[in-house]
């Protein structure tokens, strides 16, 4: 009998001896280390290893804590050690780099969660490990690199604050030798950061506009540049009200005068619009190993987009977090950042602490403890929200179903998840897991029992192939990205494999028309978009609902930060303007930071 394919990561522990055995002498399974195997045989050791690492470390070292030089790099694996606290003594050779576990003290307050069971030293200790080494012993260039590294995430309020926590620190390591001289170094350091630290214009707290203003400012923002005359006709007022509504714009550099216009009658007119200087939003999607920023003006204008790809999660948050400092640096003369978005992909809420598999979804991090990381030290109103949330908020406001107030965004990839806009709401639900399909029961018949998220298992992207019944296409296609290439390129065969996929992400949509009655379902994600998956679930639901159109996103695997910037504009309108400002769709509810 057969055996499916082993997945690229296996752990020996976690299946009969026996069976390893067999499996590695027929070639299925190769061996990486002790107790670690992957059934990539054709795969670079080394590969398998920088995909998986922070999954090895935690199985083989549970809690452990990275220490030391390790700690100081911009990428921990870079090298070919690590050095980690555990209270196992044996190292771990694995293709490319050796753990070295060292005695120690782990899980302290400021250390931080990187991976799996695996922790990332605070600054404070950091700093404390490295002043505690003789002199001739420190790798200066490297923590030099390292703390310019922090001061460039750090606030001038979070760097007086690493002073309290080195005393702490030091008392719970047994460090309080290197305590005086670490003490020193960074008192010397905020010195030198409170003589640069820059004046700010602050976007917590957003101008108190009168009625009148309000009502101006929104009028400008959303028809365009007008006169005065033009202004008081549009909204029935007397001019000697809207010149001191616009007078009240003017002094908190909300609005000024574009250009002059010539009047029939009668001297020329000043033509006023929103001001440069009145302020942008930024919207972000974290993910796992990639991050998209997006900054607009107020008015909706692009003001400049990054992307950071293929980073392990560690480093994508510090390079993320150098990009943030960056973008407020280089923006400064739009004004104010009022309103950040973050978009995370696991379920958010305020007032509830999910636990499980409900919980931190990102590297084993917490939206808090992502906050932590990424030092955004700028005072704008800070909000999180989910990603799929986001990215159905992007298509009904400016994408695809804009005007529409009944629609989902089904997310197919590496996971599957739905955003939900129903009666012109942005539905989250109680706990904030509304629209996570991952725990919809699967299979379910008569002789099957549901698997704890197994319909995500069946058609999370990363090894369908492996874990469905074979289906025709070349046996060299092992992952649904080739799949869906080699179907672009007219393989039928590829062709025929795609459709059988597509039309269980049609089941599964089909469900969801069933339960919502939407006026349309948009497909997201590395592979809800695609032409073919797209084109055979839009077959699968017309069976059920023929009122409900099915298209792929307008905005691709740009919607989530899409989506983010959109809700970060909505929140800064809704301060600045209040009443006057009138979404098609309510957005609010997001957990403000």
């Amino acid at each position: 009998m057969s055996r499916a394919p082993w997945p690229d990561l296996v752990f020996a522990h976690e299946h009969d001896a026996a069976v390893i055995s067999r499996a590695t002498r027929r070639g299925t399974l190769k061996r990486l280390a002790r107790g670690v195997y992957s059934g990539a045989v054709n795969e670079d050791g080394e590969r398998i290893v920088r995909r998986f690492i922070w999954h090895i470390i935690g199985q083989a070292f549970p809690g452990c804590l990275v220490v030391g030089e390790s700690a100081m790099l911009a990428d921990p694996v870079s090298g070919r050690t690590l050095f980690i606290v555990h209270s196992r003594r044996r190292e771990l050779a694995l293709p490319g780099i050796t753990i070295i576990p060292r005695p120690g003290v782990a899980g302290l307050a400021g250390d931080s969660r990187i991976g799996p069971d695996v922790w990332m030293s605070s600054p404070a200790r950091v700093a404390l490990d490295y002043f505690a080494l003789p002199p001739e012993r420190r790798p200066e260039a490297l923590f030099a690199d390292w703390f310019l590294r922090q001061r460039q995430l750090m606030s001038l309020g979070t760097l007086r604050q690493l002073s309290a926590r080195l005393r702490k620190t030091a008392a719970a390591t047994g460090r309080e030798k290197a305590l005086p001289e670490a003490l020193s170094f960074i008192s010397h350091h905020l010195a030198y950061q409170a003589e640069q630290q820059p004046d700010e214009q602050d976007g917590s707290s957003m101008p108190v506009l009168g009625g009148i203003a309000k009502l101006l400012g929104m009028t400008l923002l959303t028809q365009g540049p007008a006169t005065r005359p033009e202004l008081a006709l549009g909204a029935g007022l007397s001019k000697p009200t809207v010149s001191a509504g616009i007078d009240e714009l003017q002094k908190l550099r909300l609005v000024r005068p574009l250009f002059m216009q010539t009047q029939p009658k009668g001297r020329a007119a000043k033509v006023y619009g929103i001001a440069k200087t009145a302020g942008w939003v930024l919207g972000a999607d974290i993910g796992n190993y990639q991050a998209l920023f997006i900054a607009r003006s107020l008015e909706g204008k692009v003001l400049a987009q990054r992307r950071i790809t293929n980073t392990p999660f560690n480093q994508l948050i510090g390079g993320a977090a150098s990009l943030l400092e960056a973008l407020r640096q280089g923006l400064r003369e739009y004004g104010p950042l009022c309103a950040v978005t973050l978009a995370l992909s696991q379920a958010i809420r305020q007032d509830i602490v999910l636990s499980g598999r409900e919980g931190p979804s990102q590297s084993g991090l917490t939206p808090d403890e992502i906050l932590s990381r990424l030092r955004l030290a700028s005072p704008a109103r800070l909000a999180l929200e989910n990603n799929v949330n986001c990215a159905v908020a992007a298509e009904a406001v400016n994408g695809v179903a804009k005007g529409l107030r009944d629609v989902i965004f089904l997310q197919v990839g590496t996971h599957i998840g739905a955003g939900i806009i129903a009666g012109g709401q942005l539905i989250r639900g109680v706990r904030g897991c509304a629209g996570e399909v991952a725990d919809i029961p699967f299979p379910w018949s008569a002789t099957e029992h549901p698997v704890e998220l197994m319909l995500e298992q069946h058609l999370g992207y990363p090894d369908y192939l492996s874990r469905t019944r074979p289906v025709s296409p070349p046996s060299n296609a092992r992952r649904l990205p080739e799949l869906l290439t080699r179907a672009d390129a007219g393989e039928p065969a590829a062709v025929k494999g795609v459709q059988e996929y597509a039309t269980q992400v049609g089941y599964l949509a089909t469900g969801l028309v069933a339960t919502l009655d939407p006026a349309m379902l948009i497909l997201g994600g590395p592979v809800g978009g695609h032409r073919l998956v797209c084109a055979t679930v839009r077959k699968i639901v017309q069976r059920l609902s023929a009122h409900t159109e099915v298209v792929a996103s307008l905005y691709g695997e740009s919607a989530t930060a899409e989506g983010a910037v959109t809700l970060a504009q909505d929140s800064a309108l809704r301060r600045l303007f209040g009443g006057s400002f009138i979404s098609k769709v309510n957005l609010t509810g997001g957990v403000d930071r």
